[in-house]
C-alpha cells in the first residue's frame, strides 16, 4: 500500500507544478484555471463539484475531465492546489493520505 503521506510536510506548490508536467496540456490548463479560481478569486470549490475526503477533511478533490482529479488542501483559511493526477493514481494515493 505504501507509506502514509503527511500533509503538513508537503511542498504543495512544487508538487503541483511537478504533477502538471505528467498530464496532457488541456487538462493541465483546466486544472490550473480551477486552482487559480478557487485560490485567488476565493470561489467555493462546490462550484466545480469539489468534495472533501472522508479520511481527511482538509483535502478537497475536484474532478478535472473524466479521468483526472485535482487535489487541494485547506490550510489557515487558504485552499492550495497540491496534485493533479489520473483517476487511477488518485485511487492508489487515496488510502495513503494521513488522517492527521
Amino acid at each position: 500500500m505504501g507509506r502514509q503521506i503527511k500533509i503538513d510536510q508537503c511542498n504543495f506548490e512544487r508538487a503541483f507544478k511537478k504533477s502538471l508536467k505528467s498530464i496532457t496540456q488541456p487538462i493541465s490548463l483546466r486544472a490550473q484555471a480551477i486552482a487559480d479560481d478557487i485560490r485567488f478569486n476565493k470561489v467555493n470549490p462546490n462550484k466545480y463539484d469539489g468534495k472533501r475526503l472522508n479520511i481527511n477533511r482538509n483535502i478537497i478533490t475536484v474532478k478535472v475531465g473524466n479521468r483526472h482529479r485535482l487535489l487541494m488542501t485547506e490550510t489557515n483559511n487558504e485552499i492550495i492546489p497540491w496534485q493533479c493526477l489520473t483517476h487511477k493514481n488518485y485511487n492508489k494515493m487515496y488510502m495513503r493520505i494521513s488522517h492527521i
